[in-house]
């Protein structure tokens, strides 16, 4: 089985694992900060097709905006409506890495506006984790972290913008995955 499908099935599971919690009304995710995850989960495939990244990669961004997509749609359903300071700064950023990738035709600059706009959105999500680890999916986080590790393994190591996307979601992740396993660690008595 090559890389490339291990990546594929990985992510996809996390999202089958996002979508579930939606439905069950275990997550109710904003959906403006959906529709910009989406956003940023565009730009960056195309900033990951753009650095001419292999397979792995490409798969990874490509599951990522795929899930975006459903989890966005989802949340037309299933979601609160909070667009604050976060949403806020991330769609400027947004907007300015779409600007440069235009005007400087850079994608890696652009890459990695998405990916510092990515982090400031998630900001929230951590704090959150940090204070109630239960309010997080272990295996979403898990699942997507396996995914991302494997993309970086089987990367071209040449140039950081051609592993630079699935390094960043090896540390996003993983963190995340961490932070929501202190849940199942907090229960035990040592």
């Amino acid at each position: 089985m090559s890389a490339t499908v291990v990546i594929i099935f990985f992510a996809s599971l996390s999202y089958i694992i996002g979508l579930y919690a939606v439905l069950k009304g275990q997550y109710k995710p904003s959906i403006y900060t959906r529709f910009i995850w989406c956003l940023l989960a565009l730009n960056s495939f195309f900033g990951v097709l753009g650095l001419h990244n292999k397979s792995g990669s490409i798969a990874l961004a490509g599951v990522q905006t795929a899930g975006a997509i459903v989890m966005l749609l989802a949340s037309l359903k299933y979601s609160s409506r909070v667009f604050g300071v976060t949403e806020k700064i991330c769609s400027l950023l947004l907007l300015v890495s779409g600007v440069i990738w235009i005007v400087a035709n850079s994608p890696l600059t652009n890459l990695i506006l998405g990916l510092s706009a990515h982090f400031i959105g998630a900001v929230p999500t951590l704090r959150r984790v940090w204070r109630v680890p239960s309010s997080e999916n272990l295996l979403f986080w898990l699942t997507f972290t396996i995914a991302s590790i494997i993309a970086v393994v089987t990367a071209n190591k040449s140039h950081v913008g051609n592993f630079l996307y699935p390094l960043y979601f090896v540390f996003f992740d993983s963190t995340l995955t961490i932070l929501a396993a202190r849940q199942y660690l907090r229960s035990k008595r040592f």
